[in-house]
Parts: C-alpha cells; sequence; structure tokens
C-alpha cells in the first residue's frame, strides 16, 4: 500500500476483497463476488479442510475421545453451513404467477 494511503489500511482491509495477482492463461469462475462470500467460501473451504483431516485419520488409527468430539463438532457446523446456503438460496427463488408477475417462493409452512 503506498505510503500516502496507509491511514486507509484498516479500512480498506475491511472493505475490500484481498487481489492475488499472478499470471492468468486461463479465465477462472470463482463462487464469490464480495469480500463478505469470499470470508463465508474461505470458511467453509477451511471447513471441509478440517473435517477431511480427521476421515483420513480415522482410517490410519482409531481417534481418540477429543478428536470424535472435534469431528462430530466440524460435522455439525458443516450441516448447518450447508442448510443455511439452502435456505439463502431458497429466499431469492421467485415463481412465475399467473399474470406473469414474479412473485417469491412460499414455504410449505406458510
Amino acid at each position: 500500500m503506498p505510503p500516502h494511503f496507509l491511514h486507509l489500511k484498516e479500512q480498506s482491509e475491511k472493505t475490500l476483497m484481498p487481489l492475488f495477482i499472478r499470471p492468468v492463461d486461463q479465465l477462472v469462475n470463482y463462487p464469490y463476488q464480495n469480500k463478505a462470500e469470499y470470508v463465508t467460501w474461505k470458511a467453509h473451504q477451511e471447513l471441509l479442510k478440517d473435517i477431511n483431516y480427521y476421515a483420513r485419520l480415522a482410517k490410519q488409527r482409531a481417534l481418540t475421545e477429543e478428536e470424535l468430539s472435534i469431528r462430530e463438532t466440524l460435522r455439525k457446523r458443516y450441516i448447518e453451513s450447508v442448510t443455511g446456503s439452502v435456505l439463502d438460496q431458497m429466499k431469492r427463488v421467485q415463481v412465475k404467477d399467473k399474470n406473469g408477475e414474479f412473485q417469491p417462493l412460499k414455504s410449505k409452512k406458510d
């Protein structure tokens, strides 16, 4: 960051997406469009990495009680993450009604 912008460093880090600069030989479609989505995606990737670590470890040897507890907690967090993601996507779904207007998808509970 240039010295004349250092006073804005904290604000910039909170609001801007990280920028990775490297040579590109093909275009890549990233699963995020802003910093909030990036943070969520990155946390999900870390969660998957931890779950896979314990899965590999369980294939090599029996897990300790502490490791079993951690693995179960990670699995619950994963299920909550996926469920929350699906519910958020469902909230954005719109259905075309008889009049040709788009209406939000209604839950069976409503």
